[in-house]
């Protein structure tokens, strides 16, 4: 028979094993919550950065109510692709009032492609409405991207009907927006064209750019054979509304787009385009010599002077009679025309 000692004792022990498992259930306890509650943090994290990077990825941002700053919605933002834009629409543009130029503009769109100037670039010829069709068809040939676009003739209204630049201001139809074009190189057609101008499409923001009128003695004057330009119809309309009442019977393209334009535009530098009559003049502007400024002219304009007049109305006999004291270049712009002429026009131009 045990004593009442012995009872105690395994009392005791039975009591402490008791406490001991207690406390041990208590730790396991404590140790699930603790993982729970870090799981369920992890998770409502990634809920957040998934609903985080659908918004910032969506095309139209939502107002943030995540709880998430607008910073990171910025962040992620920025770490997504950009949207692709759309490639600007380029052209070289011309006009046309009558057969002679249209048979101009055709030498001056092969002259055009023949200094490099890609297929993808159009050259689109504004061909007044009352040109023949079958005289304005010569311009049209898709194998080298030539587009006609017919426009309304724009007559200056201070000048007979048989004066010679009657017309001369369809010219300024460029400017209309058509075609969805960015950017705009246009040429007087009655020029010729020594290197390429495409590196004029990347010029930056102005109403135009124009070349310096070096042969006026004004310092802000620009010269009209060359522009380059964004299309507006803003400007067609300031345009118009200074040709409703010219200041004077002579008062064409040049004028008007300098009275509005001058202190506004953008100068290229005078050797972009040189008259052909001053090409013997021994300028030399920013080059060393006149044969460096000969070698860097982009465009010569024909240009009337002491008895030589445009290439269709010199006679080529002037070709056999040279003056030695002119550059050979200056004969030569004018053969260049009338091989062109020959091999272009001669079957149709009347």
């Amino acid at each position: 028979m045990e004593g009442v000692g012995d009872a105690g004792s395994r009392r005791r022990k039975y009591m402490g094993l008791v406490s001991a498992l207690v406390l041990l259930v208590v730790v396991i306890v404590v140790c699930l919550n603790s993982s729970m509650v870090s799981s369920m943090q992890q998770a409502t994290t990634a809920q957040w950065s998934l609903a985080a990077l659908t918004t910032s990825n969506s095309t139209d941002l939502q107002p943030n109510s995540s709880g998430l700053s607008a910073n990171h919605l910025a962040v992620n933002r920025a770490d997504s692709p950009a949207a692709p834009t759309a490639p600007r629409r380029l052209a070289y543009m011309l006009y046309a009032t009558d057969a002679r130029t249209v048979c101009n503009a055709l030498i001056m769109a092969h002259n055009i492609r023949a200094t490099g100037t890609p297929m993808s670039i159009p050259i689109v010829t504004l061909v007044a409405s009352d040109v023949a069709l079958d005289i304005a068809k010569q311009l049209v040939d898709p194998f080298n991207n030539f587009v006609v676009e017919v426009v309304a003739p724009w007559q200056q209204s201070r000048v007979h009907l048989s004066h010679e630049y009657v017309s001369s201001l369809t010219k300024l139809r460029i400017f209309e927006e058509r075609g969805g074009f960015d950017k705009v190189i246009y040429l007087d057609s009655d020029a010729w064209v020594q290197r390429n101008l495409d590196h004029l499409f990347h010029l930056g923001n102005a109403v135009l750019w124009a070349p310096h009128a070096y042969y006026i003695r004004e310092s802000y004057v620009f010269g009209s054979t060359l522009l380059v330009f964004s299309p507006s119809n803003d400007v067609v309309a300031a345009l118009a509304a200074a040709l409703e009442t010219p200041p004077r019977p002579n008062y064409f393209d040049m004028d008007v787009l300098n009275d509005l334009f001058r202190l506004d535009c953008g100068y290229l530098p005078n050797h972009y385009v040189v008259l052909s009559y001053t090409l013997n003049d021994n300028y030399t502007w920013s080059f060393k010599t006149k044969e460096d400024r000969m070698a860097s002219t982009y465009v010569y304009h024909y240009s009337p002077w002491l008895g030589v007049g445009k290439p269709w109305q010199t006679p080529r006999s002037i070709l056999n009679d040279k003056d030695q004291a002119y550059e050979p270049l200056y004969y030569d712009l004018y053969a260049r025309y009338w091989q062109q002429e020959d091999t272009l026009c001669t079957s149709w131009l009347k």
